[in-house]
């Protein structure tokens, strides 16, 4: 009996990593003090565009309120960014950063993947991925990531997570081994896409362990979640086109869960999208929390404010 391999789409990784080696050229100049009556509160938004490793980003202001000083001190201090592994052909590099004058200071910038800048096509192989016998079989899932460098046709493998036995792991990797660019004169490289793979129950369509339903509401969501006070956070919903879904694949603790939009796409979600990335369900036991790895479910998210700064621990 041949069983079927359940295969996500690719998704592409090299910008996030591009962004890794950020540089900053100057100190971010001090907010004069003001009276009692005038705090210094207020917050700026920059999306920054990287399009070439010795220039600085381009800006576009998506919030600013407060001072006006406080967005000149912020776009001086983005103009001293560089990307210097950018190559010159890759497809722009876009960040969120937050200058928040109140609570917070300077949050780091947050990669922004967006669904509008192409991605170099793979070519996968005709025939599906299939277990052949039973005796290989075992329910589990599979992160593994494939890079493609220069001068080499066949790509690079590295198992981010791994739930399953040798030999299946075996059957993923040379399956990935013959993906192949299409068109690998004209892409810029290093490119590294990510795919899961998931090997799930005939019977169930899953694997051992299920969630009592894929849809919840944020406040059901971080309900679940068992390091909150770890990552505290203040955001205004109502700011993000509010309301909006998201799509979230359960990755952790063994990578960064993967938060993506599902129908619109908005830059002022960027944070609450890399903070969701953090968090990690409570799970009964070490085998549940393998079996659930990559689980995808649908966050609804409400208006209002997002106020977990209590949370923090107190200094």
């Amino acid at each position: 009996m041949c069983l079927p391999l359940a295969a996500q789409p690719i998704e592409n990784t090299t910008a996030h990593e591009r962004f890794a080696c950020l540089q900053r050229e100057r100190a971010l100049e001090p907010l004069a003090d003001k009276t009692p009556d005038k705090q210094n509160k207020g917050l700026v938004r920059l999306k920054l565009r990287f399009v070439a490793p010795d220039r600085a980003p381009k800006v576009e202001v998506l919030q600013s309120y407060g001072d006006p000083d406080m967005e000149r001190i912020a776009r001086r201090y983005v103009e001293g960014y560089r990307l210097p592994c950018l190559h010159g052909h890759d497809h722009p590099v876009e960040v969120v950063q937050d200058f928040s004058f109140s609570r917070w200071g300077t949050e780091p910038p947050v990669p922004w993947a967006t669904s509008s800048a192409p991605s170099p096509q793979v070519k996968r192989p005709d025939a599906p991925l299939y277990v052949k016998s039973w005796d290989r079989f075992e329910p589990g899932k599979i992160l593994v990531n494939f890079t493609f460098k220069a001068g080499q046709d066949e790509p690079e493998i590295k198992f981010v997570f791994s739930g399953v036995g040798s030999d299946m792991q075996r059957l993923v990797e040379n399956h990935v081994r013959s993906y192949r660019l299409e068109d690998p004169q004209s892409t810029p490289l290093p490119f590294t896409g990510r795919q899961q793979f998931s090997f799930l129950d005939g019977n169930t369509g899953t694997t051992k362990f299920r969630l009592r339903k894929d849809t919840f509401s944020l406040i059901e969501f971080l309900q679940m979640t068992k390091n909150l006070r770890e990552h505290p956070i203040d955001l205004d919903l109502d700011r993000m086109a509010c309301p909006f879904a998201l799509r979230v694949s359960l990755r952790q603790p063994y990578e960064r869960n993967g938060v993506f939009p599902i129908e619109s796409v908005n830059a002022n979600r960027a944070y609450l999208m890399d903070w969701l990335g953090k968090l990690q369900l409570s799970f009964k036991n070490e085998a549940q929390q393998k079996d659930l790895f990559g689980t995808d479910v649908k966050v609804n998210i409400p208006c209002g404010r997002l106020d977990l700064s209590a949370l923090a621990p107190k200094s």
